[in-house]
């Protein structure tokens, strides 16, 4: 049974930055990484980086859109298989860049399931791919997952595909004619801003009377404004009861409204995952 003086379990911002801290202040490191999403976590795999990489090609689209207006001529338009292509040129630039670190820091580093035994007077049990370990210190750092809403249909329409999460909607190959977001948070904005520039026609589905959660409503005023300007239609106080086969059935102001739909993005936020 090899010992550690640290394992850190989850391999994203919070664990690869607490491993390299560790390793930089002479403690012997162990990094178990689950596998999916890798090495950097969410933010770096389906998150943060991902939506922002590709967010960014759509505003340069969208900019050369416009380019009328300064005296620009000429056809233009957007590669969605590109831009997904890039996106994962990114990635893969900054995991390396990642890794590098660690390994530069002397962490050693497993992918596996870690599963902790308990605690004595040796220290914290680890069990990793059918291997032992034990630690004087642990750092659990297992991140996030999307949440399900608990109504008719969603298992269904995961399992046809019809229904995704922000991970599935940063690796689509196709681009849908149109989506209904559920959820007007900042994850759920951000997915609607890119498709909306691909062309999508977006209706976002809010819970509240606003969107963006906690911002201050001017802002949030404003920030829909803009949505609307390019084409996204907002159904705020709006509770979604089910999803069917192509389409989606909402109540709002005490009546049931059904939308129809080529795609159901679930944005109504994030759980911690649960180490047993």
């Amino acid at each position: 049974m090899e010992k550690y003086d640290l394992i850190v379990i989850g391999g994203g911002p919070g664990g690869y930055t607490s491993a390299l801290e560790g390793a930089k202040n002479g403690l012997k490191t162990l990094l178990i990484e689950g596998g999916s999403p890798g090495i950097g976590g969410t933010c770096l795999n389906e998150g943060c980086i991902p939506t922002k990489t590709m967010l960014s090609c759509a505003k340069i689209y969208d900019n050369a859109k416009n380019a009328k207006n300064f005296g620009i001529s000429g056809d233009i338009s957007i590669d969605h298989l590109a831009v997904l292509k890039r996106k994962e040129r990114v990635i893969k630039v900054l995991q390396a860049g990642v890794m590098s670190k660690l390994k530069s820091q002397n962490v050693d580093i497993i992918t596996g399931l870690a599963a902790i035994g308990g605690k004595d007077e040796k220290g914290f049990f680890v069990s990793v791919n059918g291997e032992n370990y034990v630690c004087e210190n642990i750092v659990v750092a297992t991140g996030s997952s999307s949440v399900f809403l608990p109504i008719d249909g969603v298992k269904a329409g995961i399992d046809s595909g019809f229904v995704i999460t922000s991970k599935e909607a940063l690796s689509m190959d196709d681009v849908p004619g149109s989506m209904c977001v559920i959820g007007g948070g900042v994850i759920g904005l951000e997915m609607a801003a890119y498709y909306l520039s691909l062309g999508t026609n977006v209706y976002i589905i809010e819970l509240l009377d606003k969107i963006g959660g906690p911002i201050e409503e001017d802002i949030s005023k404003l920030l829909q404004k803009e949505y609307e300007k390019k084409g996204a239609k907002f159904y705020l106080g709006a509770l979604l009861k089910s999803i069917g086969d192509g389409f989606i059935v909402f109540e709002k102001g005490g009546s049931d409204q059904k939308l129809e739909c080529g795609r159901v993005l679930l944005c109504v936020g994030r759980r911690r995952q649960v180490l047993i």
